[in-house]
């Protein structure tokens, strides 16, 4: 094998293996559409400084964005009593992200905490070449 093919395979390997160990394949403002009851997609791995921006596309149906840890939360009103204080079609929510670890959300009206019904989460990781003397889980 050439130097130029072993190179070749080494560097294939390496992007292989990020995609395994679920780096980021991008940064910057990651998307999630809210649409059918769902968050797509369900779970979405970003790197530490990145920003979710969740998209409501669920018609007339009334949502939120809520933390499991209550660290974020598009629509603190919302609520099976108070449903004219919740996400509406067209509305976007951002959230930036700024330490490592999982964080769990939901609908206040279509889910729970736990991942129970319209759940989701996000898996925020050190990005390539940065340092983290810390991490959580959530």
């Amino acid at each position: 094998m050439s130097a130029k093919s072993s190179r070749l395979w080494v560097a294939a390997g390496i992007a292989a293996s990020m995609l395994v160990i679920g780096m980021p394949a991008r940064s910057g403002t990651h998307i999630v559409d809210i649409q059918g009851k769902t968050f797509m997609p369900r779970e979405e791995i970003i790197g530490v400084g990145d920003t979710i921006e969740w998209r409501h596309n669920d018609g007339g149906e009334l949502h939120s964005v809520t933390a499991d840890d209550g660290s974020f939360d598009s629509h603190p009103s919302c609520g099976p009593s108070s449903t004219g204080d919740c996400m509406k079609a067209g509305e976007v929510f951002k959230h930036t992200f700024k330490q490592e670890g999982r964080y769990q959300y939901f609908s206040k009206l279509h889910g729970a905490p736990g991942r129970q019904g319209m759940a989701g989460a996000i898996v925020v990781v050190a990005k390539s070449g940065a340092s983290s003397s810390t991490s959580s889980t959530r």
